[in-house]
């Protein structure tokens, strides 16, 4: 999902485990990803913000710097189960929410960063 600015992109992610996360169980999240030239500029201004946008969430979102040339990203997650369909409309639900919320609160900031 786009936030208004080129390398910079929203996803809600159904996932069992993931190298970027501390996560081994099915779990669904929400996450912000930075990438492209402009990387290690726009991360640590936006680490600069944390406490401000751990308030306008209204909770502590991992954030995963990774070793140069990978993707940095800002989440937040909750254990699912991903494979019982009974339970997905809770997962959309959770999902579209905190989707909303990213928005909310990385928008203004994402396109407000000195390139």
């Amino acid at each position: 999902m786009a936030i208004g600015r080129t390398d910079f992109q929203l996803s809600a992610v159904h996932a069992r485990g993931a190298s970027h996360t501390t996560k081994l169980s099915d779990h669904i999240r929400v996450e912000l990803a930075v990438g492209g030239r402009n990387q290690r500029s726009f991360c640590e201004q936006l680490e600069a913000r944390k406490g401000e946008i751990a308030s306008r969430l209204g909770t502590n979102p991992t954030w995963v710097r990774p070793a140069p040339g990978r993707t940095f990203r800002i989440y937040v997650s909750k254990d699912a189960p991903i494979r019982d369909p009974d339970d997905w409309p809770n997962q959309h639900r959770w999902l579209l929410d905190w989707l909303q919320k990213f928005d909310d609160v990385f928008r203004p900031l994402v396109q407000n960063l000195d390139a």
